[in-house]
């Protein structure tokens, strides 16, 4: 029973660093996903300049291209991110269901020592009925 509560306890540590570690791919994805709105937001900022002046809209021209070029490493970063985040919850549901086996184990090892030392007393009891009523059966 020992070992079951220390590979519990393991599989519980297993558990923690695997949900850190999907907090971090999350906070991770959340800020690439934030990136990519504020580069969204300062291409409509940078756009809305450009429209008031020709010599910005000429110069908007190669600040498009370079946007272009940031947006497509963003989106790759992100489709990394969210793989990595999706790995990551695989990996917490998998520790999870692995912890609630040994759980399950655990419990029924202590069921079955709950069942037999309840066994036990009951043939304690029986055998001592059983003295009692010998005893009374040649006392008459």
């Amino acid at each position: 029973m020992k070992a079951l509560k220390t590979l519990i306890r393991l599989q519980q540590w297993q558990l923690d660093q695997s949900r850190l570690a999907l907090a971090v791919a999350t906070e991770e994805l959340a800020a690439i996903q934030s990136t990519i709105q504020a580069l969204d937001d300062e291409e409509a900022t940078e756009r809305q300049s450009a429209a008031q002046s020709e010599t910005a809209l000429f110069a908007f021209s190669g600040y498009a291209a370079r946007l272009k070029e940031r947006r497509a490493a963003l989106h790759e970063q992100q489709a990394s991110a969210e793989q990595t985040v999706e790995e990551t919850r695989e990996v917490v549901a998998e520790t999870f269901r692995e912890e609630k086996k040994l759980e399950q184990a655990l419990q029924a090892k202590i069921d079955r020592a709950n069942a037999e030392a309840a066994r036990q007393e009951q043939i304690t009891l029986d055998e001592i009925a059983a003295a009692g009523h010998r005893r009374r059966h040649s006392e008459a």
